[in-house]
């Protein structure tokens, strides 16, 4: 019987893979236009649907939760695994509850144990590694893993603080995951691997291609915020569409793995503008507006083909507002869309009422892949298809 290969061989094997990704044409139009076709490797193919599909963040999972995301329609959560804190025993009871209802989690691996904090990186991608393969194991219904969060902005290897230009840090995420990658694929071959979502879609984006990694992740993620999400913010991914583009990598999935925004946001930026403090009308009408217009906005350009909004459950306040207004009145108008006690604020009754994901389901299309071939293939929106030919 074959043996599993090792963490080490696995590992051994990744180092010694080319920097130079073989060019891919990126010329693959597809012949149903709600489907993309993206060219993996040669010969290989990933068909996914190119309507959006709305996710989102939250802090646990619970029979209320559960409901919630029952009547709004949504089937894909982002939740975080706080390594450093990690309770599996938690986690068990939690993902035993996602899957009897058919919630599909893609757990978040941050917070790593500080004293991996002075390590490289070439020592830390290990010990991640071997960590995020015993959660896949452990949770087979995993689809969707993601790794680090916004580390471009704050993280001992890839931030700021490494004291490193922002394109060598892109490079450091890239020698990351061209170490992690194969170990997390040997542990479930079914996985999808998302970036950590970043705040820049320029240089970071671009250290990544160039260290290597285009094969070696399969989703790329930023996060969009910003005074009025639906402006300037919401366009940010055209950015790093255009680095992809120039690493033949265009048609690769990009998602939002957070957007969103918070009553403290809202209520410094009145004050900074106005001089009035917002009423708790006024909070709820402004989170709104930054949930809806991007939304509906992503209908037409499809830009991303996932966004996970932040978030279900009060939470993550800035504390202007609850220094303001006090801890309950803030946590009830912070990023969550609903209220400590369960009740939905506007933006999640216009969610439930709208069903934004109601289009989305699994289906046959006709695709043309790239070597010319016209093939009728099951299209599901949760998972790319790989095709072979």
């Amino acid at each position: 019987m074959p043996r599993r290969p090792t963490t080490t061989a696995v590992l051994a094997a990744a180092a010694l893979l080319g920097h130079a990704p073989r060019a891919l044409p990126q010329t693959a139009p597809t012949v149903d236009a709600d489907v993309v076709v993206y060219p993996r490797a040669p010969g290989v193919a990933w068909v996914y649907d190119a309507r959006p599909e709305l996710a989102i963040n939250v802090q646990e999972m619970t029979p209320r939760e559960v409901r919630l995301l029952r009547d709004a329609g949504i089937r894909l959560v982002r939740m975080s695994i706080w390594w450093a804190w990690h309770r599996p025993e938690l986690w068990d009871r939690m993902m035993r509850l996602c899957d009897r209802n058919g919630i599909s989690v893609m757990p978040l691996i941050t917070a790593p144990p500080q004293q991996y904090n002075r390590s490289s990186v070439e020592r830390f991608a290990p010990v991640f590694a071997r960590f995020t393969a015993d959660v896949l194991r452990r949770y087979p219904s995993i689809r969707y893993v993601q790794l680090l969060n916004e580390m471009d902005t704050g993280s001992p290897w890839f931030g700021p603080e490494s004291g490193r230009p922002l394109r060598e840090r892109g490079r450091a995420y890239g020698r990351f995951l061209r170490l992690v990658y194969p170990v997390l694929k040997a542990a479930n071959p079914n996985v999808w691997v998302v970036t950590g979502g970043m705040s820049d879609t320029g240089d970071f984006v671009r250290g990544i291609y160039e260290a290597g990694a285009r094969n070696s992740f399969d989703v790329l993620a930023i996060h969009v915020y910003g005074d009025h999400v639906w402006g300037e913010p919401w366009g940010r991914g055209d950015h790093a569409r255009r680095v992809m583009r120039a690493f033949d990598d265009e048609r690769k999935p990009l998602w939002v793995t957070e957007f969103g925004m918070s009553g403290g946001k809202h209520y410094l930026i009145s004050m900074r503008e106005t001089r009035r403090a917002p009423s708790a009308r006024d909070l709820d009408a402004y989170q709104l507006e930054n949930w809806r217009r991007p939304l509906e906005e992503l209908q037409e350009s499809r830009r991303y083909q996932k966004v996970f909004g932040f978030q279900l459950p009060p939470g993550d306040e800035t504390r202007a507002l609850i220094e303001a207004r006090g801890e309950r009145f803030g946590m009830d108008h912070s990023f969550g869309i609903v209220r400590m006690d369960g009740s939905p604020r506007p933006t999640y009754t216009w969610l439930r009422e709208r069903q934004y994901n109601a289009p989305l389901r699994v289906r046959r299309a006709t695709v043309r892949l790239p070597n010319g071939e016209e093939r009728t293939v099951t299209v599901d929106p949760l998972v790319p298809t790989v095709v072979r030919y």
